[in-house]
């Protein structure tokens, strides 16, 4: 029988320099952009990456064409490189499982050095659903997607429901120049450079912008300026635990600013940060080192004492190898994960407030999270020792729900390692329990979870186990 050949375009060693790396390369020059990509200032290529005599791999082909064939129509390309043919890019990139599908998503602005020393290029991101077209379609969508939401217009922005976000407000250089002195004119810190902070921080810090009033007219249906006039006049950090704090203000003294916002709770759980700036620094003064702080003081005051993970958050990394630990947290902890219905999680729950508790107490030894099963159900059925999810396929059933799928239950990982985990209760414990699973899953209390964890951080080899890749 004649092998059907397949209509999607091949990367390897020799080509993926070419077709990746420069392909997601980031825009030259923002006043070099013709008119019509000033809309798309950053690419997307999807690589599926493939081992010969890979069963599942060769299944999914159909699959990998059809959503070649679609990527198109949201702003991506797709290939698919062979890790048996061409092993050393799969090695670069620590890829173990197969098929992985991976988006490379380029830096919109990273090649203007005015605005950061940052010399990473694109973001990667893993994919990490069921091989289903329109699944992975709508994740790719959202790869596609700008960093900084620009659909709101003045003070309209929702309501909070993130843990923490990054808003800008923008003014025209025209109105700037009524109350700053113009001798700043061309160094007030631009759009553009706001656009980098929030790719830097992609997946991880949603954006948004408020217009002032000389930006969009009172409709809200027409620009009155181009992007290339936009400057930034505020950043604001906002936490979903009523934390409000400015980043930086146009002509106002960085460090100052910063340090001065002690009512804002800041300092809750970290010792007061010196950057090294220059005396009296504004943003005005070096548009790099303005970026760097923005980007540094996020990561450094983003998290709260329990977060609320996502895929994008926990698979997304920036550059190559080479920067391989710098997210999913920098703070290079061990990661306590919540696997939890939203009920569990909810402020009344009595299983939240212990796990908030152990949280604060925990806080400068590990990062605490939440994975909501009903809205990454196929991810959060990773989180089980090695063949679990195979052998128990067929029974989950309403009716007969193998132990390990009742919640909440706990893991403990570390981010660079997406093949062990310790379980909490022990997955003996649950396994005897039989009928009275839930019953015990629902009286977890602050000590045995604070137990749980130092007991890891005392020696992590005596809990963990080999698990499905997560």
């Amino acid at each position: 029988m004649k092998q059907r050949t397949f209509q999607f375009e091949y990367v390897n060693d020799k080509t993926w320099s070419s077709l990746i790396e420069q392909s997601v390369g980031p825009v030259k020059s923002y006043t070099a952009l013709p008119r019509k990509q000033t809309s798309r200032l950053f690419s997307v290529a999807l690589v599926v990456f493939l081992l010969d005599g890979c069963s599942y791999c060769t299944q999914v082909l159909p699959t990998i064409e059809q959503i070649s064939l679609d990527a198109k129509y949201v702003g991506a390309s797709v290939f698919v490189h062979n890790c048996s043919s061409d092993p050393r890019t799969c090695e670069r990139y620590s890829i173990t499982g197969y098929p992985t599908l991976t988006a490379f998503r380029s830096l919109s602005w990273s090649t203007v050095e005015s605005c950061s020393s940052s010399h990473s290029t694109y973001l990667r991101l893993d994919y990490h659903g069921t091989i289903v077209a329109k699944l992975v379609l709508e994740w790719l969508s959202n790869v596609s997607q700008p960093a900084v939401d620009r659909r709101y217009l003045f003070d309209s922005i929702p309501d909070m429901d993130v843990d923490v976000r990054l808003i800008g407000t923008l003014y025209t250089r025209s109105l700037a120049r009524r109350y700053l002195a113009t001798t700043l004119a061309n160094k007030w810190y631009p759009f553009h450079c706001f656009q980098l902070v929030c790719e830097l921080l992609y997946g991880r810090v949603p954006c948004y912008v408020i217009y002032t009033r000389d930006v969009v007219d009172y409709s809200g249906s027409k620009m009155n300026a181009k992007d290339q006039d936009l400057v930034l006049s505020k950043l604001e950090l906002q936490r979903s635990d009523g934390v409000r704090v400015k980043v930086f203000q146009l002509g106002q003294n960085v460090e100052s600013l910063i340090n001065n916002q002690r009512d804002t709770r800041l300092h809750m759980f970290h010792d007061t940060h010196r950057y090294d700036l220059p005396k009296n620094f504004k943003c005005e003064h070096d548009h790099k080192i303005c970026t760097d702080i923005a980007v540094r003081f996020v990561q450094d005051h983003r998290r709260l004492p329990v977060l609320h993970m996502t895929t994008a958050s926990f698979h997304t990394k920036l550059g190559s190898e080479e920067n391989a630990n710098f997210e999913p947290f920098a703070h290079n902890l061990p990661i306590l994960f919540a696997l939890t219905h939203k009920n569990n999680v909810s402020k009344d729950s009595s299983f939240y407030k212990e796990l908030t508790e152990s949280a604060y107490a925990l806080y400068s030894e590990m990062v605490f999270v939440t994975l909501d099963i009903d809205e990454f159900d196929h991810w959060a059925s990773r989180f089980v020792p090695k063949d679990y999810h195979a052998k128990h396929a067929f029974e989950r059933q309403a009716d007969n729900v193998p132990p390990l799928y009742h919640y909440p239950r706990l893991c403990i990982i570390q981010h660079d390692d997406h093949q062990h985990a310790a379980f909490y209760p022990p997955v003996a414990e649950l396994q005897g329990l039989g009928t009275r699973v839930q019953a015990r899953l629902d009286h977890i209390t602050s000590q045995q979870i604070i137990k749980f964890a130092q007991d890891y951080i005392k020696d992590p080899s005596t809990l963990i186990v080999k698990t499905e890749f997560f």
